[in-house]
């Protein structure tokens, strides 16, 4: 009886599964370890040792799924959002993270991101109304692509891709939403810019002297 209690506590079913890994029964070791979390239902390194075997095993969806899990038990786990990160490079599934980013807030987790963030575009003149004809450029990181609409539209939708300069030569308004695109095909956040060139009204002329009864021929 004490035997049989032994062989179904947690630490046998961990030992028993690093056993099996070190002679690569990978099988074998998965059963341990779903057994000792049969046991201990918040393990996190057992399920760390299970994505590890899953990655080995090419079951990239178990994998997948157990690091999911140790987000939900400790969503500022670092070395899970690492591993997904890579799990989803590796398949080139960049939506996915993109999608996991969003669920981020920390500061330090989101560098772990930064191979795969676009920055927006930026503006070369601030937005506003000016008085005179303007050129605006729109700049992004060397790698990325930028893509803008002026009708008010959705530039990831029908966006058209920027090559050259806004040149404004006469009065109105240039409404821009851009976003720009990475060799990954992330999409950064939106930027957005309303251009008014409205020219100001001439000073009135002035007649000098200005008014008068003259007695002689005055210019």
């Amino acid at each position: 009886v004490i035997r049989s209690n032994r062989n179904n506590s947690y630490d046998y079913q961990v030992a028993q599964a690093e056993s099996c890994v070190a002679d690569r029964d990978y099988t074998k070791a998965m059963t341990y370890y779903r057994r000792a979390l049969e046991l201990n239902e918040g393990d996190i390194p057992v399920r760390f040792a299970m994505a590890e075997i899953a990655v080995t095993m090419e079951d990239r969806n178990t994998a997948i799924r157990l690091l999911q899990e140790i987000l939900t038990l400790d969503d500022t786990n670092e070395e899970a959002y690492q591993k997904l990160i890579e799990i989803y490079a590796e398949a080139k599934n960049y939506e996915a993270i993109a999608a996991l980013r969003e669920k981020v807030e920390d500061e330090d987790l989101l560098k772990l991101f930064a191979d795969y963030i676009t920055p927006a575009p930026e503006f070369s003149l601030e937005p506003g109304t000016y008085a005179d004809y303007i050129t605006v450029e729109l700049t992004a990181r060397e790698d990325c692509e930028i893509y803008y609409t002026t009708d008010g539209s959705d530039p990831v939708e029908n966006g058209v891709l920027y090559e050259e300069p806004f040149v404004l030569e006469e009065q109105g308004e240039l409404e821009i939403r851009a976003v720009a695109l990475n060799q990954y095909g992330i999409y950064s956040d939106e930027v957005e810019g309303s251009y008014i060139v409205a020219f100001a009204k001439p000073k009135m002329a002035k007649a000098t002297p200005d008014r008068g009864t003259f007695t002689e021929p005055t210019t």
